[in-house]
């Protein structure tokens, strides 16, 4: 199915952007939303990228404190085709993975009907933390 038709269908729907660093649950979140859209009877599907295999390479959605969830691996958004027109909720993990049919998610922000920014927790200092650094013996190096 073309972008434009993508695009289309989605605007019948509604743009929910979970944002923040690595470590700052939204992969949790994702997971606590679609728990929820199902227990309201909504037939829901969780998209994933084939390249993310962080703690599986199973067909799930895994978070850091090992929560997971039935996701369908894709290498491309596109690649669903009509089969997203048989869901009421699609939950898209890793989102950053998929170039099609927006460059960056960030472009997605003026799009979203809301927008959940997260934070994750300094491991020094305990405040919150919008930027992650990773300290190792040889190089500090920011996540976004």
């Amino acid at each position: 199915m073309p972008i434009r038709s993508i695009w289309r269908h989605a605007l019948q729907g509604e743009l929910q952007l979970i944002i923040g660093p690595m470590f700052s649950g939204k992969s949790t979140e994702l997971i606590r939303r679609m728990r929820r859209y199902q227990h309201a009877q909504l037939k829901c599907m969780v998209v994933k990228s084939k390249i993310d295999d962080r703690y599986t390479n199973d067909s799930l959605v895994s978070t850091h404190d090992r929560q997971m969830m039935k996701a369908n691996p894709l290498t491309r958004l596109e690649d669903m085709g009509d089969e997203f027109m048989k869901y009421d909720v699609i939950g898209i993990d890793e989102g950053q993975f998929f170039t099609d049919p927006f460059q960056h998610v960030c472009d997605l922000i003026p799009r979203a009907e809301s927008v959940t920014k997260l934070s994750a927790v300094c491991a020094i200092c305990g405040s919150d933390a919008g930027i992650l650094t990773r300290w190792n013996v040889d190089f500090a190096q920011e996540c976004l």
